[in-house]
């Protein structure tokens, strides 16, 4: 047992899931163009910049997903499915 009620609410989850791992590897694609920057700072400073970002991206997305789980079904696959591929773009 998988927990899902439906095939569709299992994938509705995947696409939000697919939502958070994009803005977190936004988040990581920034700081890696940006890394010459922060060349300056200790390596623990440079985890706390990294880590603050993927926490950024974390609440970000955690609130757009509690949002989007409150829609009808059809309406999550149908805006998860924009974030995606306007995250992807």
């Amino acid at each position: 047992m998988t927990g899902f009620d439906t095939v569709n609410e299992m994938e509705n989850t995947n696409e939000l899931v697919q939502v958070r791992l994009s803005l977190q590897e936004i988040a990581r694609s920034e700081i890696t163009r940006h890394r010459s920057r922060l060349a300056s700072l200790t390596t623990e400073q440079q985890s706390a910049v990294e880590a603050l970002l993927l926490s950024t991206a974390d609440m970000i997305s955690h609130q757009l997903i509690d949002r989007l789980q409150s829609y009808p079904e059809a309406l999550q696959k149908k805006c998860s499915g924009v974030w995606n591929h306007a995250l992807a773009a």
